[in-house]
């Protein structure tokens, strides 16, 4: 409903205008609308409008004045500042000019009400700038005009400064020279300070094949590689990621990181390393893949048909893993068993087993351990996520083969 007089929306329940204090049930006032007796549900709604009560800023219902939460929305009730009507004694918006519940007008100053029922905050007192200073008591006091006899302080010498002793060297006997009479020798030992961190010296990448041959980038902290992307890039080689690599310097080499890319670095074999599932390395241009042979693949146990023993399945032994052959389509081309404890790979394995210095590396099988170690040429193992190496160290990323050595 809209107040008669100054036109603001109010609720339809209220006695008296909040905005102009505007009193709405003129009629009854003026006697034209006979009271009605009042029943006990009147007189229970009588005595609770006069104990305080407090109007929630989000519904606008009446609550009382010691609920913190709205009965009806459940929203705050003290969000604003409020003020308590000094005539009713309700708790309404300090934005009011007039009391909702008796019309009075509202009160200046407006102090806002604690949260939650909480007594009111009391300001400190005042400080005083120039208190009074307390006077000494009588007995100490000194009379007017005298002086206070000053005592006689006697001057204390400066402490002597003693000399520095003389820096003593501790001898220790050379044994490999005990025993030698006069031309024994003496070893003097000093108390050196600890060696601040070695700084990350600098290192060369080279490239010894493929795009940018010939080439050399020095760096001192990360370089990457890629085909479009890094540091260095190589635009015209299909076989690379658009970022490939990262490599990091370290105080004792480098750190080789993959790019999460599709076809891997690879490393140079130098010594013999552990192999596991999975494990992908190059022979010269040709790709292989290391899988172990789980004992239910390949049972001893003979086959039978309709009675029969299938020819071929009467086995006294069982390899214990296979070697995938890629293909330049991508496919598995080829699978090659590994039966002994110890297999040579390359020369039959490969398809130019005539020519010379062709590559060859084996692996061998020891208890629960399977190790590769180059023989001949050039064997490139593929690296898992990233590796640290010490320098110099060979490095294949797609076409190209680098090697990183110190500045």
């Amino acid at each position: 409903m809209r107040c008669p007089n100054c036109g603001t929306e109010i609720k339809s329940d209220s006695i008296f205008c909040m905005e102009c204090g505007h009193k709405l049930f003129l009629a009854m006032d003026s006697g034209t609308v006979p009271p009605a007796n009042k029943t006990d549900s009147e007189k229970d709604k009588v005595t609770e409008m006069a104990t305080p009560i407090i109007y929630c800023p989000t519904c606008g219902i009446d609550n009382k004045g010691s609920d913190t939460m709205c009965r009806m929305c459940g929203g705050k009730l003290h969000l604003e500042e409020t003020v308590r009507c000094a005539k009713c004694g309700n708790i309404v918006s300090s934005k009011n000019s007039f009391c909702p519940g008796c019309g009075s007008k509202l009160q200046t100053p407006r102090q806002p009400t604690p949260p939650g029922g909480l007594p009111a905050i009391v300001a400190p007192p005042p400080v005083v700038a120039n208190a009074p200073v307390m006077a000494p008591p009588v007995a100490n006091r000194i009379p007017t005009g005298a002086i206070e006899p000053v005592p006689k302080i006697n001057p204390v010498p400066p402490p002597a400064v003693s000399s520095p002793e003389p820096l003593v060297m501790a001898a220790k006997p050379d044994f490999s020279t005990a025993g030698k009479g006069a031309n024994a020798k003496t070893i003097y030992q000093f108390n050196q300070p600890a060696a601040a961190p070695t700084p990350l010296s600098g290192k060369v990448l080279s490239v010894i094949s493929g795009f940018h041959c010939g080439e050399k980038f020095p760096f001192t902290d990360t370089i990457s590689l890629g085909k479009t992307s890094g540091d260095i890039t190589f635009p015209s080689d299909d076989l690379l990621d658009s970022r490939q690599a990262q490599i990091k310097s370290t105080p004792h080499g480098i750190q080789v990181i993959d790019m999460s890319s599709v076809n891997g670095i690879y490393y140079k074999l130098a010594l013999s390393v552990e192999i596991t599932q999975g494990t992908f390395f190059c022979l010269g241009p040709y790709l292989f893949e290391f899988e172990n042979i789980l004992p239910k693949e390949w049972s001893l146990n003979s086959i039978w048909e309709r009675g029969v023993k299938l020819n071929g399945t009467s086995r006294n032994m069982s390899p214990w893993g296979r070697l995938k052959f890629y293909s330049p389509v991508g496919i598995c081309a080829g699978v090659y068993l590994l039966w002994n404890d110890s297999e040579i790979i390359g020369n039959s394995y490969l398809p130019e087993p005539e020519k010379e210095n062709a590559p060859t590396c084996r692996i061998s099988r020891k208890r629960n351990s399977i190790s590769m170690e180059s023989l001949t040429g050039d064997t490139y193992i593929r690296i898992d996520g990233e590796k640290d190496f010490s320098l110099p160290v060979h490095l294949k990323i797609g076409g190209q083969i680098i090697e990183v050595t110190p500045a």
